[in-house]
């Protein structure tokens, strides 16, 4: 024990209990594991260490099998195919949609500014892409479409914006310009891919599900930290790529062997409500 005045050594020195009692119940901190540091990659100031809380696990355990049980109750296997890419599209968009809103608080500070900032690039680059959708679907190839979405979510995971000079302001708003790229793309692929699929109450339930999940693989940011949620959203959408190419290889076998032309369509306004979520 130690005092400024060394009055509780003096005391442990007249009585020789006090003086065993002290060194019975003693606390070293040198034996303390070291607390993790906050980071702007890892603001968890409540967390002792870099994991998962136990009541977060059971929760998601539970969510994610009523989530691959519903999954396996939808019947055709044409609609199973195809609400994978759905699910895949949607927790990886939860999750870039989380990564947008914790970077642009590095630069805009208060949550009113943030949400409002991360809001109306969402938006706005939903919209664009619905547009775009609409008056040149034909024009672009959903394979270039997914390669355009995974490079621009790397390309944002190498940006060191701490590094790049200029006010907050100017580096926020080139953040939020860069972040609206890959919803942009994905607002692309989404939009192309419900227009045209067999069963939009299966594509519609298929991407909450894949919100959900999404929204609890954020909690993989308590051990891994914010920003390498961008690869696991990018891992997301690789898994949509699979789903794609099994529908599209599904869609192929049915048309030829029934001799129907494309399905219907769904109105734009659809998808652009579907985006925007």
């Amino acid at each position: 024990m130690i005092s400024a005045s060394e009055e509780v050594e003096n005391s442990m020195a007249r009585d020789p209990r006090l003086k065993t009692f002290a060194e019975r119940h003693k606390r070293t901190f040198d034996s303390t594991p070291p607390v993790p540091i906050t980071t702007d990659d890892w603001p968890y100031l409540y967390q002792e260490k870099k994991s998962i809380p136990a009541v977060f696990l059971t929760l998601s355990t539970l969510v994610l099998l009523l989530a691959f049980y519903y999954r396996r109750s939808i019947s055709t296997s044409h609609v199973r195919q195809s609400s994978l890419f759905f699910f895949a599209m949607g927790a990886g968009f939860m999750l870039l949609e989380t990564q947008i809103v914790s970077r642009l608080a590095l630069f805009f500070g208060t949550t009113w500014q943030v949400n409002s900032v991360a809001i109306a690039a969402v938006l706005t680059a939903l919209v664009v892409a619905n547009i775009v959708i609409d008056k040149y679907s034909r024009r672009f190839n959903r394979w270039w479409i997914l390669v355009g979405l995974e490079m621009a979510l790397i390309s944002i995971y190498l940006v060191p914006f701490g590094r790049i000079p200029g006010s907050t302001l100017a580096v926020g708003s080139l953040a939020a310009g860069l972040f609206a790229l890959p919803v942009f793309f994905a607002g692309l692929l989404f939009a192309r891919e419900f227009r045209s699929t067999p069963s939009p109450s299966a594509a519609l339930a298929a991407n909450m599900l894949g919100a959900v999940v999404g929204g609890l693989t954020e909690n993989l940011s308590l051990v891994i930290g914010l920003k390498a949620l961008l690869l696991i959203a990018a891992l997301f959408y690789l898994v949509a790529g699979i789903g794609l190419r099994n529908a599209s290889t599904s869609e192929s076998t049915v048309f030829n062997s029934t001799g129907k032309g494309e399905p219907d369509t769904v109105p734009d306004s659809v998808c652009l409500e579907m985006n925007a979520r």
